[in-house]
Order: C-alpha cells, then sequence, then structure tokens
C-alpha cells in the first residue's frame, strides 16, 4: 500500500465522529478493543491477513471513538470548580469581576448579558461564562453596556438546570458549550461599577457596535415592543 497510514487515521477520525452522536463508557469500548486485538494476533498467527486489518481498522475506530469519550482534564480556575473546591453557597451575594463577552439584549423589565469572569468575590481568580440578568424597575432605563466593558458588581449565583421532561431541550449542554458555567442575578438598584481598562478582541468589538447599530435602526424603524422588529432581529441578527 502506497499510504499505509491513510486507512487507520480514517478509521480513528470516525471513531471521533462517531462520539459526537453517541455516548459511550469505557468499559463498553475497552472490551471490545481488546477482543479485536486478540483477534487481530491470532489472525497473524494463522495467516489470515483480511481478518487482521478488519480487525485492526474497527479497533482503530473503538479506539477513536474512545479517546473522544475521555473527560477532559477539569480546569482548577474554571467557575464550577471554584464553588466546589471552596464550598460556597451559590445563592449567597458574591463579587463578580470581568468583561462584557455578549452585550445586553433588552427585555421588557431586565436586560441579560453575557460576562467573562476574571474574579470572584475579593481576589479570587476565576474562569468561565455567566448569562447575568440584571433586573430593571418601572421606568428604569437599559443598562448602558458594551462589548469589552470592563465591570465589577454584585450577583447571586446559580446553577442552569434542564427540565426532567423525556426529550426536552438540554439547556445545560447548549450552555456549556457556549463556555457559560453558571447563571446570575442582579436585583433592581444594584450598581454596575465601570473599571479602568478593556478587554476582547477588537475585530469583534467593531463587529458588535455594527450590531448594535443595526439593533437601534430597527427599533426606530419598526419599534421597540413590535412583533415584527423582533422577528426581524431574529433573523437577520440572530437575537
Amino acid at each position: 500500500m502506497k499510504y499505509p497510514l491513510v486507512a487507520p487515521l480514517a478509521a480513528f477520525a470516525a471513531g471521533i465522529v462517531a462520539a459526537q452522536y453517541a455516548t459511550f463508557s469505557f468499559r463498553e469500548l475497552s472490551v471490545p478493543i481488546l477482543l479485536l486485538l486478540a483477534l487481530a494476533l491470532l489472525g497473524l498467527r494463522w495467516g489470515a491477513s483480511r481478518a487482521v486489518g478488519a480487525a485492526c481498522l474497527a479497533g482503530f475506530v473503538l479506539a477513536g471513538a474512545l479517546w473522544a469519550s475521555l473527560p477532559a482534564p477539569v480546569d482548577p480556575d474554571l467557575l464550577s470548580s471554584v464553588i466546589e473546591r471552596e464550598k460556597r453557597d451559590p445563592g449567597d451575594p458574591v463579587r463578580l469581576r470581568g468583561w462584557v463577552r455578549v452585550p445586553p439584549t433588552v427585555r421588557q423589565d431586565r436586560d441579560q448579558f453575557v460576562l467573562a469572569l476574571e474574579s470572584l468575590g475579593q481576589s479570587t481568580r476565576v474562569r468561565g461564562g455567566v448569562r447575568v440578568t440584571v433586573v430593571r424597575r418601572v421606568g428604569e432605563p437599559p443598562v448602558e453596556l458594551h462589548y469589552a466593558d470592563h465591570i465589577e458588581f454584585f450577583a447571586r449565583l446559580r446553577r442552569p438546570r434542564n427540565f426532567e421532561n423525556p426529550g426536552s431541550f438540554n439547556r445545560v449542554s447548549f450552555l456549556e458549550r457556549q463556555d457559560i458555567q453558571m447563571l446570575a442575578s442582579v436585583r433592581a438598584g444594584v450598581p454596575i461599577s465601570r473599571l479602568e481598562g478593556r478587554r476582547g478582541n477588537p475585530f469583534l468589538g467593531l463587529i458588535w457596535l455594527v450590531r448594535e447599530w443595526a439593533e437601534r435602526r430597527v427599533d426606530v424603524l419598526l419599534g421597540v415592543e413590535s412583533r415584527a422588529g423582533g422577528v426581524l432581529k431574529a433573523m437577520v441578527l440572530g437575537d
């Protein structure tokens, strides 16, 4: 064979892809891999080259699935790890410091944005995203925050949960794919302090500025509470 590594690499990659659509345990994959290894050794002894090739390729598929199914190493600075290690009560108010990763989405009586955390409490270093909900009083304007703003405030943390209905949307996994570890709520009237410096990516900052301008134009032309405006934002801006 001119390229002997192509088939094993393709089989290994196929196993990785398969693991994205199914869940396998270590035992479910390791036992068949050992059996295929034994089959390949027997095939070598008996001179059955085709059986050896088939067993090896099947073993590479399972090895790829096993590699993709192994749990990722836990980041000690991840928000969920810090909460568990320090035995913090997520319901207690805590000081959050970080920068705005996703600018606020304005609702009727609240605003939602995603904060990229830098520290928790006084000085505990932490990493991870938090979806923040800021409650507003009647007549109070929306929070004026933009991408990369460096801010600090007090909030209550809670873990996202799924509705335990068969076949329902997996909200926890959806948030984890966006690197959102926990949810935070800020009571009405709690100040959000701006800190020196900005974070984030300048190119993404430019994209968010264009998006905010387009959102304001839709609000001016169709109205903030317009149903047509909401549909247009969802279709064009993904809001």
